[in-house]
């Protein structure tokens, strides 16, 4: 299980992806489904079905008190190291809010008993999973080229508890809970 912002439809990432399948990184490359593209907030991993409605509702507490907020994916990097990368990701400009909701997930997990994270919050998108990859270079000079573009601006209004399967052909995430970010009030007086 993790917590996660689903996103909308991304045309121009989708074809960039394109363009790096017909450029013949399309086996070379494990690709995500662009219909189960998300940002996770927190992974949680294996937890009690019984304790789920629990953890849900404090999850739903925590986050309501919280306003959503414009995110902003840009850019395209990696995870791994150059000479052996093995993960292709969509960047996610950090902001205060969205550290604000990894913090209320991390602390209320830790409640739950649910681990801490040890590595600092780093919101992105992965688009693929690198298997065998035969010339790095050039991979790494398209993906460079794309490190300040500007793929798509959302604004958030929920965060979502997903199930993760694992299945031959990928995970298949499914939808367990929604929770509702606080609306923003307009301060302006009319």
């Amino acid at each position: 299980m993790f917590l996660g912002i689903g996103l909308d439809e991304i045309p121009s990432l989708k074809d960039w992806i394109a363009i790096l399948q017909r450029e013949g990184y399309g086996d070379q490359l494990r690709w995500t489904r662009p219909a189960q593209w998300h940002i996770t907030v927190k992974f949680i991993g294996d937890f009690s079905v019984s304790e789920i409605p629990e953890l849900a509702g404090k999850l739903r507490n925590g986050f309501s008190q919280n306003a959503g907020g414009q995110m902003v994916v840009e850019g395209a990097g990696f995870f791994g190291s150059l000479r052996s990368p093995k993960v292709l990701w969509a960047g996610v400009e950090k902001s205060d809010w969205l550290g604000g909701l990894n913090k209320i997930a991390e602390n209320v997990c830790r409640e739950a008993g649910i681990p801490i994270s040890p590595r600092p919050f780093y919101p992105h998108l992965t688009l693929a999973r690198i298997r065998n990859i035969k010339s790095p270079e050039r991979l790494i000079n398209e993906v460079e080229a794309h490190e300040n573009t500007l793929w798509c601006q959302q604004q958030v209004q929920e965060v979502i508890l997903y199930k993760s399967e694992l299945t031959q052909d990928g995970p298949v995430y499914s939808v367990l809970d929604r929770f509702e970010l606080k609306k923003k009030v307009d301060s302006q007086l009319y």
